[in-house]
């Protein structure tokens, strides 16, 4: 099978584990040469090292997504590295405490606005100079259904999904009309540690790995920019979908 993203310049942040990770290695399989962040070395160090054991062509980094001067040089190294960036993936994030609005510290609400929200807009606006000049690309910002409906105790976490959705609207009607395109995602339930702690007592079993949701991704940035620019997509609805209706040739990036 033709691979999608062959020679594409791909960025992820988080992607030192669960789904940033099998992003990395999902894009990876499928042409693209990635370039991975996150607050860990040794994690994504380990993640990009079995990519290029497995033949793949990666790069990486460690990075505070919410410091500005880190954004900025993230980009300057991601596009030195990869000479273009067709793909980029907002996918750092943390849960904070899930707890009662009323039990959340100024401290604790800074922290995972600052990551989640500010870290989606300084990333972005980090590598936008750069797709702008291209005209081309795609911007996937990692959301949340409690991003769309708020849920009791789910405090910062919730508002800072919120804010990646309007984000998302906003940055959309901007670059839409220069060739770009913006998209909020939605994994869904996903096995992963993170998911684990805001639900100790599920069965992770019962829900689809990284890699399977990766996939989901993989195949909304495949579309044309026109088809997805200001949606929010849920990973497992788009997925059902494309297994019923294989995606033609047609869809795939230029």
């Amino acid at each position: 099978m033709a691979r999608r993203f062959t020679d594409k310049g791909v960025v992820i942040t988080g992607a030192g584990r669960g789904i940033g990770a099998a992003l990395a290695r999902a894009f990876s399989r499928d042409g693209a040469r990635v370039f991975l962040c996150a607050r860990t070395d040794v994690e994504v160090r380990s993640v990009a090292e079995e990519i290029l054991a497995a033949g793949g062509r990666a790069g990486w980094t460690t990075v505070d997504v919410g410091e500005p001067d880190a954004a900025r040089a993230l980009a300057l190294m991601a596009t030195s590295e990869l000479g273009r960036v067709d793909v980029l993936v907002n996918n750092a994030g943390i849960l904070g405490p899930k707890a009662p609005l009323l039990e959340c510290t100024p401290g604790n609400w800074n922290d995972v606005l600052r990551v989640n929200a500010t870290g989606t807009f300084l990333v972005s606006r980090a590598f936008l100079p750069t797709m702008l000049q291209q005209q081309s690309g795609v911007i996937m910002n990692v959301s949340s259904g409690v991003g769309r409906k708020g849920r009791a105790t789910w405090g910062p976490y919730a508002v800072s999904k919120f804010a990646v959705e309007g984000l998302s609207q906003v940055l959309a009607e901007e670059i839409g009309p220069q060739g770009l395109s913006c998209v909020a995602v939605n994994p869904g339930a996903t096995r992963t540690d993170m998911r684990a702690a805001a639900y100790p007592d599920e069965d992770p079993m019962t829900l689809p790995t990284a890699d399977q949701i990766a996939e989901a991704f993989l195949r909304i940035a495949a579309l044309d920019a026109s088809e997805i620019n200001g949606k929010s997509i849920d990973c497992r609805e788009i997925v059902a979908d494309l297994l019923q209706k294989p995606m033609s040739a047609s869809n795939a990036p230029g």
